[in-house]
């Protein structure tokens, strides 16, 4: 009984250590990633604004993606698998990405208000329970006006 559990531990073990994916050849850095995703997130918040420039100049967001850093779709799709099957390196790789949106969205804001923006998005909450009384009576009445 003991060597079956021994047995059982080493296969266990030994296949914890598997690499689940082969490191491509061409694999795109991590730092080129954070760009690649950046420039994404920046097509598709266009498209979804409506007011997407890019459509009316005819410019297709994936061939100037590919165009821009040197690669091809599989080069992407490839290095994005790799990445993804690394769930650590992968979210810093989305953190990264996020914190050049929020910063962005920063100098757009304090350009359109001209005020100091939060700098996150804890700073912007509001609790109704710490609020007076009078806050309070005015968010309600807000809330049935929008009726």
């Amino acid at each position: 009984m003991k060597c079956f559990y021994l047995l059982l531990l080493v296969m266990m073990v030994s296949g914890c250590t598997e690499k689940v994916i082969e490191k491509p050849e061409n694999l795109i850095s991590e730092k080129e990633m954070v760009d690649i995703y950046f420039d994404v997130a920046l097509f598709n918040a266009s498209k979804n604004s409506g007011y997407d420039k890019f459509r009316e100049h005819a410019i297709n967001s994936r061939d100037y993606i590919y165009t821009k850093y040197g690669i091809d779709s599989l080069q992407l799709a490839n290095s994005g698998t790799y990445y993804a099957a690394k769930p650590v390196v992968y979210e810093k790789i989305y953190e990264r990405v996020e914190e050049r949106l929020d910063s962005l969205k920063r100098v757009f804001d304090k350009e359109i208000g001209g005020e100091d923006v939060p700098d996150s998005r804890e700073d912007i909450r509001i609790d109704s329970l710490n609020l007076g009384d009078e806050a309070r009576e005015q968010i309600s009445e807000q809330a049935k006006d929008s009726l």
